[in-house]
């Protein structure tokens, strides 16, 4: 498969996943048939803080807004690449929230090493958190990144989408699963593709 290709299919995948994500996120917003009177419609944004009847108390979501983890996993190239061992720092801050869900901006650093080769990147990110389930502090995160990277005979240009789930635990740490995210670099030494699989923790604040 050419690099072109390799763009185009994995362009494809990640519209596919963000859509099904948003699909995901729009039917559990919609309220639940039942008798009474509708309970009233929280504020934008404060979904986290709704009431978590039915959920153990140390899964119930958090009320930070911030958030800094660590994650490791394998970096596996698929095109230009050779795979790699990642070990990849995260910082990010909701913006509008004030709490774990929405948007929210921050900084990704990853160091990767293996196949002889050391690389080092830098990428600013978007993620948009959810929660499948009011009341329960589990958030998938759909997330964008463009950024640097330096290593591996020069620099390169680098951008790359994914997704993750983080499940709250005692509403100040967390434990994170990035099952699927690409990325891409663009440099002197060419076009590189490589698919991350990451598992980590990180805390609420």
């Amino acid at each position: 498969m050419s690099t072109s290709q390799s763009l185009r299919a994995f362009s494809v995948a990640a519209l596919v996943t963000l859509a099904a994500m948003a699909l995901a996120a729009s039917a559990a917003a919609k309220p639940r048939p039942g008798g009474g009177d509708a309970p009233s419609k929280p504020a934008a944004g404060k979904r986290s803080r709704a009431p978590s009847k039915g959920v153990p108390k140390p899964l119930r979501p958090t009320p930070h807004a911030m958030f800094t983890g660590l994650q490791l996993g394998a970096a596996v190239g698929i095109e230009g690449s050779g795979s790699q061992f990642k070990l990849q720092p995260e910082f990010g801050w909701h913006l509008l929230s004030g709490n774990g869900t929405g948007l929210a901006i921050g900084l990704t650093t990853a160091i990767n090493v293996g196949d002889d080769v050391f690389l080092w990147q830098l990428t600013p990110r978007v993620w948009w958190d959810f929660q499948p389930k009011s009341g329960l502090g589990l958030y998938i995160a759909p997330h964008v990144g463009l950024g640097v990277a330096a290593g591996g005979g020069g620099a390169s240009f680098t951008w790359g989408f994914g997704a993750q789930a983080r499940l709250a635990i005692n509403q100040v740490v967390y434990a994170v699963m990035q099952p699927v995210a690409f990325d891409f670099f663009h440099g002197a030494v060419g076009t590189a593709v490589r698919y991350d699989f990451l598992l980590g923790f990180g805390g609420f604040f």
